[in-house]
């Protein structure tokens, strides 16, 4: 029976007091009492009206009590007056939903709630406004909890740690990192600025290499980490080491349906274009077998590009060298393309790896191992007997079995190595450590459909943590009542001992499996009936009704029913021996390193726990009280001491428990801090909160557990003057003495409790017990209602009486305001006229001014403009006698010109008639030269001669054509720049008239030169006429050869050949004439052609003159 139920619980249980009602969706809804008979029933309502009945004779619990509205959003839990789950519920509900709170303190432990979006509580300007404050000075913050530790760091000079716990998803890895950014801020200095940023540029890789995407969160640590932040003697960060368990390996070659593979594989993927990622020979994430296995390759509104480049400035800063960064990818790389590798079954249960396989010979490469070698013992294992070794093939299941445990094998090597080179990095040198402050950001509590040996680990782990957490709040509520010196009784709690020793002690459920794994046919058929077998009678195991394959661990949380398949092939995670070796062949360097990694890690461990054994003088059971004084007399069996690493613990489970053990040594040697993260919901709404998930995670977190152990002694604490102020009203105003607090105190409840184990009196505070508290609220409403109603009675009646006399008051002030303010509204209609009057005489004549002025400003602006007019004319009048004369003059030239040519044109004519007389007088008497042969051919000489002679002549004409051509460019250019100066300078009419005649210069030369091109041309003609006489003159020699051939026929003396011959000869030299004239044809028509040319551009240049002169 509970402390609530040997109260007086009919003053509490009245009719109209608010309880908790147990509901299957809600798991507690508000309820009213609707009548109560004390030890036989209670008939409750709830918000919908309905009414339920509760027997308290067959043993069912009496609702709890509801706090008061004054204490639900208490940013304290434990400061509540009815500490229980409904109540913690509903407080965090409240907190959460309605004000945005996400931290509430629960006693020492701090409940981080999971808000899903961005909040904005996490500036340095936060930072520095909790530093130098104590907790509860301001609101619950991860920066006050990071403050407390450091400052007891500083003043006691005792080691802290800071332990996250919570489900994936729930917030630990964010809340691990800003207790890290909050460390690093306020412990450093200008001069170690490089630790603090080398501390925080882990957090992108440890993510990349650790974290992977599940169902319930984008961003999972898939293993455990502790980090130490080590500190000098003043308390600046001087280096750090990062310790971590139980990688996730199994993800690595398998994903669920929703999940991704390690975020690294899916970043390298996003990258594969640039320049020194590319003989990595990636491609997208759904071309490899482990990063397709989920279905899942993207993320929402995360970038896996902009992480890589996030992580490799985060390696730089932290000074891993490109090599060492490049082995890195290439493992990683090589694991993708391993998983790619096909198997092909063989006769006699063998196997075999095609050596053409491009991804066999990429994995290889990017290896440093040989195709050949990697081929055979994908495929073949080494079995050692006695003093031989015997090489045997593998079937196809067993070769890829045996190919994920290499791969899986490779990548914990990998990450482990990552880890050691930080550790490097962190590490402060020359400065001497004095303290340090572990951040252990670990796996919560695990409960799913299908348990394995992965989830027995993380709840083992829980288990230790949560034992550890126990005994330290009973040790915190020790001190606390010792402190104030009163009287209390050892407090009972649960003990999770024996089931820890099921798990871990000698014959326990890992020592069974690690002798199971030792025998060379353990199967987990086996090893779960020898599990039934001794410890069937222990109340922590259980066997499940059906089936054989599972058993049932009755953990603090909850029954966890675990399926034993795989339990020993993961304990065992054995790797053939032959791919170690094949693996120490490689050509890389690193190799050795990074399969060494762990092993150096759990070295360090071992030393840093015998350090600080012999500093803190730590006994086996390290620096916690006596599990004999916490449970009132009944001690559990004592722990071995694990201060170093067993040699034995070969399995994966035995070197998780020795590690487990170094861990919890470690934390017993400082002062624990505790940060528990909710998982408000599973669809990652913002500020959504799911009652049923929150309330199985308090359970879980040890959240209630704290809360019971506070509400088992004297849950509620007041300050003497807190009391006082609050609950001195309760007794009559005459036993108040003023001063005399702790007397006043000790009036109110001796006057109103009678059973003095209700409360105590301390030293600074008073205790009381659960729901003393509400039964002063309660009292203190009433009290405060019955004063209402007798203050409420004497205050209308003062109001009614002011009420009248202020009526009688108000009568006659407004009277004599109403003849104030109509002998003022005449005064004012007086002073209103008369300065009416006055305004019109200055109106008027500003409104006469104003027009004369206008008057005035228009005369002189119309003036202006008709002079204007008229000069403009003037101008205009003068300019265009200026250019009718310049137009009279250019065509008078022009009329002039053209006369001088007719001239010209007809005397050519008649020279052409003399020449042509004189020609046909040559040409009779040339014809008789022409009927030899040998004149003939001179004739052509002369011709071809006279060809060349018109192609120079030609060709001259062409250049200077071209000539004449520039020279109108430079013409054109001229006027344009005339033009312009003509535009800008129209006043400057001497200058004009200048350029104007320059121009006219050039134009005359340029015309000059046109009649010479025309002269040319004539010549030319001339020329063409004696190309006409020619032709007369090879008709004529056409004639005499038809009748040299008439001659020749009729001469008979003449041979035949002969005749034969000189016909050819003659043919050939017609044939060639008749070429070397149509030659000069075509040239003639080409020279015209080109005189045509000639002469458009300058009539053009002509017009274009006139017209800009004009």
């Amino acid at each position: 029976m509970s402390r609530l139920e040997t109260m007086d619980t009919s003053a509490l249980y009245t009719k109209g007091t608010r309880v908790w009602i147990s509901d299957r969706d809600e798991v507690w809804k508000d309820g009213v009492v609707v009548s109560y008979t004390p030890r036989e029933n209670i008939l409750v309502s709830d918000a919908a009206g309905t009414e339920t009945l509760i027997a308290l004779k067959d043993g069912s619990k009496i609702p709890p009590l509801r706090n008061p509205e004054i204490l639900t959003m208490e940013n304290n839990l434990t400061t509540m007056s009815y500490l229980h789950e409904p109540a913690v519920l509903h407080s965090l509900s409240q907190r959460f939903t309605l004000s945005n709170n996400i931290y509430t303190y629960c006693g020492i432990v701090l409940v981080a709630i999971n808000p899903y979006c961005d909040v904005p509580l996490y500036g340095n300007e936060m930072i520095w406004a909790y530093k130098g404050q104590q907790i509860g000075q301001l609101d619950p913050h991860i920066y006050a909890i990071s403050e407390d530790a450091y400052s007891e760091m500083k003043t006691l000079g005792r080691n802290q740690s800071i332990i996250v716990s919570g489900e994936s998803g729930a917030g630990k890895t964010v809340s691990a990192k800003y207790a890290m950014r909050y460390f690093a801020t306020v412990a450093g200095n200008e001069q170690e600025t490089a630790i603090e940023r080398r501390i925080l540029s882990t957090n992108p890789i440890m993510e990349a290499l650790g974290n992977a995407k599940t169902i319930r969160n984008d961003n999972s640590s898939r293993f455990g980490k502790y980090v130490e932040l080590e500190f000098d003697k003043e308390q600046n960060i001087v280096g750090a080491h990062i310790c971590t368990y139980l990688l996730e390996k199994s993800r690595v070659v398998f994903q669920a349906k929703n999940e991704r593979n390690y975020h690294i594989f899916y970043q390298m993927c996003a990258v594969r274009d640039l320049p020194h990622m590319k003989h990595l020979h990636l491609k997208h994430p759904d071309e490899f077998k482990y990063t397709r296995l989920g279905r899942a390759p993207v993320i929402d509104n995360v970038d896996d590009r902009t992480m890589f480049l996030d992580m490799g400035v985060a390696m730089t800063n932290l000074g891993i060298s490109e090599s060492q960064q490049a082995f890195l990818y290439s493992v990683l790389a090589a694991i993708l393309h391993m998983g790619n590798i096909k198997f092909t079954e063989e006769r006699n249960d063998s196997c075999s790896v095609d050596g053409n396989d491009e991804h066999l010979k990429i994995a290889a490469k990017l290896l440093g191992l040989e195709v050949p070698a990697l081929q055979k013992w994908l495929c073949h294992k080494t079995i050692k007997a006695r003093n031989e070794t015997i090489v045997t093939s593998l079937k196809v299941k067993d070769a890829m079995s045996g190919m994920e445990a290499f791969v899986k094998h490779i990548y914990a090597s990998l990450f482990h190595w990552i880890v050691k080179l930080l550790n490097a990095a962190l590490t402060g040198g020359k400065n001497e450590t004095t303290n340090f402050i572990g951040i252990l950001d670990i796996y919560g509590f695990e409960m799913f459909d299908q348990n394995s040996f992965e989830q027995f680990c993380i709840n083992y782990a829980n288990e230790k943590l949560q034992q550890q957490f126990n005994q330290h709040v009973f040790k915190l509520e020790q001190a606390e009542y010792i402190k104030e010196e009163i009287k209390w009784s050892f407090i009972d709690f649960t003990d999770n001992q024996p089931c820890i020793d099921l798990i871990e002690r000698k014959m326990g459920i890992i020592d069974l499996l690690d002798e199971q794994c030792k025998m060379n046919r353990g199967t987990d058929e086996n090893w779960i009936q020898i599990l039934y077998k001794e410890h069937s009678s222990n109340q922590h195991f259980q066997k499940p009704r059906t089936g054989t394959d599972q058993f049932v661990i009755v953990h603090y949380a909850d029954k966890v029913s675990y399926l034993c398949h795989g339990f020993i092939a993961k304990n065992l995670d054995s790797v053939n021996e032959s791919h170690i070796e094949l693996l120490m062949s490689s050509s890389f360097e690193f190799v050795p390193d990074a399969l060494n990694a762990k092993t150096d890690l759990d070295r360090r461990i071992a030393k840093k726990l015998e350090l600080a054994s012999e500093t803190f003088g730590m006994s086996d059971t390290g620096n916690i009280s006596s599990p004999k004084r916490m449970a009132g007399g009944k001690a559990p069996p004592r722990r071995q001491n694990t201060g170093t690493l067993n040699k034995s613990a070969r399995t994966v489970g035995g070197q998780f428990k020795t590690s487990l053990n170094l861990l919890m040594d470690a934390l017993s040697t400082t002062v624990p801090h505790f940060i528990r993260c909710i998982k408000p919901n599973d669809d990652k709404e913002p500020f959504g909160f799911v009652r049923n998930r929150v309330v199985q995670q308090l359970r879980a977190c040890g959240v209630i557990e704290t809360v019971r152990i506070s509400a088992a002694g004297y849950p509620s604490r007041w300050s003497y003057t807190e009391f006082e102020a609050r609950y001195s009203i309760l007794v009559h105003s005459s036993r108040i003495r003023r001063g005399e607090t702790l007397l006043n105190c000790q009036t109110v409840l001796t006057s109103l409790v009678q059973d003095t184990d209700k409360y105590q009196f301390g030293k600074t505070k008073i205790f009381f017990r659960a729901g003393q508290v509400a039964f002063f609220e309660k009292m203190r409403s009433e009290r405060m209602f019955r004063a209402c109603v007798m203050m409420q009675a004497h205050v209308r009646g003062w109001v009614a009486a002011r009420y009248y006399r202020r009526l009688t008051f108000s009568a006659l002030k407004v009277q004599c305001m109403v003849r104030g303010l109509i002998a003022r509204r005449r005064a004012r209609k007086l002073r209103q006229y008369n300065a009416s009057v006055r305004i019109q005489k200055h109106a008027k004549g500003w409104v006469q001014r104003i027009k004369y002025l206008r008057l005035r400003l228009s005369a002189l602006l119309i003036q202006s403009r008709y002079r204007a007019r008229v000069a403009y004319e003037e101008f205009l009048r003068v300019k265009y006698d200026v250019n009718a004369r310049i137009i009279q003059k250019h065509v008078r030239g022009w009329l002039a010109r053209c006369a001088y040519k007719d001239e010209v044109h007809k005397i050519i004519q008649v020279q052409s008639c003399v020449r042509r007389h004189l020609a046909k007088k040559q040409l009779k008497a040339l014809k008789a030269e022409a009927r030899s042969i040998g004149h003939y051919k001179k004739i052509n000489v002369r011709l071809e001669k006279r060809v060349f002679e018109m192609q120079l002549k030609n060709n001259e004409m062409i250049s200077e054509k071209t000539n004449l051509m520039q020279e109108a460019k430079y013409a054109l250019e001229e006027l344009a720049a005339v033009r312009k100066q003509l535009l800008i300078q129209t006043r400057c009419k001497e200058t004009v008239e200048k350029e104007a005649k320059q121009t006219s210069e050039e134009l005359r030369i340029l015309r000059d030169d046109f009649m010479e091109l025309k002269h040319e041309m004539t010549r030319m003609g001339e020329e063409q006429d004696e190309v006409d006489v020619l032709k007369e003159r090879i008709r004529e020699l056409e004639e005499e050869v038809k009748e040299a051939r008439e001659s020749a026929e009729a001469d008979k003396i003449l041979s035949l050949e002969r005749y034969t011959e000189l016909q050819q000869s003659m043919t050939r030299d017609i044939n060639s004439e008749r070429e070397h004239h149509q030659n000069i044809i075509v040239e003639n028509s080409n020279l015209q052609k080109q005189v045509k040319e000639l002469q458009v551009p300058t009539i053009v240049l002509r017009i274009y003159v006139t017209l800009t002169f004009n």
